[in-house]
């Protein structure tokens, strides 16, 4: 059966963002940005070179790491999506009619070489392979697009002396002192926001089967379905064995693709979360599917491009039957302040890394529920 779709369940995600850090290669000069998006002025410009490299992409091959190190050293375009997603869902979200390539990948290179045209590499960081792909893009596009723009000077960690050379390998290295904005962070879980939920979830605000634990939080019950509030703000929902026709998943086929299933899950994670984000936009940071049809979809917090880290997901979304049948949300709301904070310089930051494996870094936010929020380096292996 296919379903015709519901409020909360559009054709497409068209007001989906991504986060991208992107660094660009040009006359031996490498430059970056990192707080960039799919949505803006940067990828205007780079972004349409790997939409036509992806619908053009042909001889797929598995890459060495020297290789793809090697093209990093070229003139190139490098894309890191910073988180490590299916190729099919990145076409997706970047409206590329690509070849819907088999394959994940966390980031994309366009490398010139010796070539009159692009090839596309991708890097899968789960399994640490690399794969390469030739294009039709003329390599001169690459000159034009990075002559529209600046950029902070930058470097990759495996082309830096230490402490660098000690991070993970395609951590970017940027030398200009980054100056982001502080944010104030709050939970609003009044009983208006309260029912606007059960209202969006297709409960009845007035059920009898309401009541709330000695612990504050607030159990909602219809049918086999149930909500959870609890106090910190964490919403779960558990829809049981009821269909709930506003969480049907739209699908043009017997079963949902994985991406209808991130076209539906990204609607019902905007439409649960409006007016409770303030300044923060969702981002996907994982989407997977299993061989039964049954997906998994959690989102993430930024802000002006930045990540804001949690101890868990913003959202998760759970689809099985081609319904979303579990949800978990963290309502937090941040607002950018007027105050903003100079980050420690990289040189201390990378100094200070003490861990036994290497690790990434990245400025952003660490949420660990204060009121007020200062940018910082963040790490991860």
């Amino acid at each position: 059966t296919v379903s015709q779709g519901t409020s909360m369940v559009p054709e497409r995600t068209a007001s989906m963002q991504l986060p991208v850090h992107i660094a660009v290669r040009t006359g031996g000069e490498c430059r970056a940005w990192m707080s960039e998006t799919t949505t803006g002025n940067i990828f205007d410009d780079f972004g349409p070179l790997l939409t036509e490299a992806l619908g053009s992409a042909s001889s797929e091959s598995t890459a060495s790491e020297e290789e793809f190190r090697r093209a990093l050293e070229n003139s190139c375009v490098y894309f890191d999506f910073t988180a490590t997603l299916p190729l099919t869902l990145l076409e997706h979200c970047l409206g590329s009619s690509g070849g819907a390539h088999q394959i994940s990948a966390r980031a994309l290179l366009l490398s010139s070489g010796q070539n009159s045209t692009l090839v596309l590499y991708a890097w899968d960081q789960n399994s640490d392979l690399y794969y390469r792909w030739s294009t039709s893009v003329p390599a001169d596009n690459l000159q034009t697009a990075a002559d529209k723009h600046t950029g902070n000077s930058a470097e990759f960690a495996f082309l830096s002396d230490a402490p660098y050379n000690t991070l993970m390998p395609y951590t970017l290295i940027c030398q200009d002192r980054l100056v982001l904005s502080e944010l104030t962070a709050a939970t609003n879980l009044d009983d208006t926001a309260k029912d606007t939920l059960l209202t969006q979830l297709e409960f009845n605000i007035h059920s009898t089967s309401r009541y709330t634990e000695s612990n504050g939080a607030e159990i909602v019950g219809q049918g086999t379905r149930t909500l959870r509030i609890a106090p910190d703000g964490t919403i779960f929902y558990n829809g049981g064995s009821d269909e709930v026709p506003s969480l049907l998943v739209t699908h043009a086929g017997e079963d949902a693709t994985l991406a209808e299933c991130l076209d539906a899950a990204w609607q019902t994670a905007v439409t649960l979360l409006t007016d409770h984000t303030g300044d923060a936009l969702l981002y996907l940071t994982s989407a997977k599917m299993d061989r039964r049809g049954n997906a998994e979809i959690s989102f993430g917090y930024m802000v002006a491009g930045y990540p804001v880290a949690l101890q868990e997901d913003a959202v998760r979304i759970e689809i099985e039957g081609n319904q979303i049948t579990g949800i978990t949300l963290h309502l937090r709301s941040y607002t950018a302040s007027d105050k903003t904070t100079t980050l420690l310089p990289v040189l201390q930051a990378a100094a200070a890394v003490q861990s036994d494996t290497p690790q990434e870094l990245f400025p952003g936010y660490l949420d660990d529920g204060s009121e007020l929020l200062s940018p910082l380096w963040l790490s991860r292996s």
